[in-house]
């Protein structure tokens, strides 16, 4: 019976994957592809230390200076989401530093809302591990409420910013036909799906901690399903519509919904 459950981890393992195989579009796409598999890959000081070097290097445009910043952050939050301790909270903070630093520094160039949207990711993904910590120790109710109480402040951070989002898309077209290196309006919509994709996991999250098996989770897994609709509705990023049909399923599993779960996931499976 739980055979299903171990199919989703490996649809996930396969996703992350699913970039790397795809032909990538651009020589920015490459670059990207190499530093996510150094990542995936665990080389994490290798990573690092190039990406200082380009940082360093005085050739290094801002508009580079401002990628290279991007994917650092990124490095240091999933290197610091595999340790623990001094080490793991240095990491956060070098990750969250860069990340700041980048939104200070970048002048609206194309990396803006990536970076603006990186540095609010970090304190999300700090909860994130801990809520993994919780499920091993599930009757710790002080610290299922203080996680609890900081998903609900991420969800409305993030709602904010998806706000914020929306008002700058109306000038993303105009400006990028002025300035080749801006945003485009195609790497803007994946910035801001990305952001919805976000938001929905962070209430699929409140609906499994905040809500015992025996209440009524429906509210933010409605919520939760109907961001999901607006990714898998879209097949323009092949890779968020594939994570947004499973984080459907696991919605599903939430609502205990689980011959319903099996089936989508049985489907998947087929389609992949």
């Amino acid at each position: 019976m739980k055979m299903p459950w171990i199919c989703l981890g490996l649809l996930t393992l396969a996703l992350i994957a699913f970039r790397a195989e795809s032909a990538p579009s651009s020589e920015q796409d490459i670059e990207t592809d190499f530093y996510e598999g150094l990542r995936q890959r665990g080389l994490f000081s290798l990573t690092e230390s190039s990406l200082q070097e380009h940082l360093e290097a005085e050739s290094t445009t801002p508009t580079q200076r401002a990628y290279y910043r991007l994917e650092l952050s990124r490095t240091y939050a999933l290197h610091a989401s595999q340790r623990i301790g001094t080490e793991q909270e240095e990491l956060w903070k070098l990750a969250q530093q860069v990340a700041q630093q980048g939104v200070d520094e970048d002048e609206e160039t194309r990396w803006s809302a990536d970076l603006v949207v990186q540095n609010s990711l970090i304190p999300i993904e700090q909860t994130r591990f801990h809520l993994q910590q919780l499920r091993l120790t599930p009757h710790d109710e002080h610290a299922r409420e203080r996680l609890v109480e900081e998903l609900h402040s991420h969800l409305r951070k993030l709602r904010d910013l998806e706000k914020v989002l929306n008002r700058k898309s109306e000038n993303v077209l105009l400006r990028f036909r002025n300035d080749p290196l801006a945003i485009s309006p195609y790497e803007f919509r994946r910035v801001q799906k990305r952001l919805i994709y976000e938001i929905a996991v962070v209430l699929s999250e409140i609906a499994e901690f905040e809500y015992s098996r025996d209440q009524d989770r429906s509210p933010p897994i409605r919520a939760a399903l109907d961001r999901v609709r607006l990714l898998t509705s879209d097949a323009e990023d092949e890779l968020l519509t594939w994570k947004g049909r499973l984080l459907s399923i696991r919605c599903q599993r939430l609502q205990g919904e689980y011959q319903t779960a099996r089936t989508e996931l049985k489907r998947y499976q087929g389609e992949w």
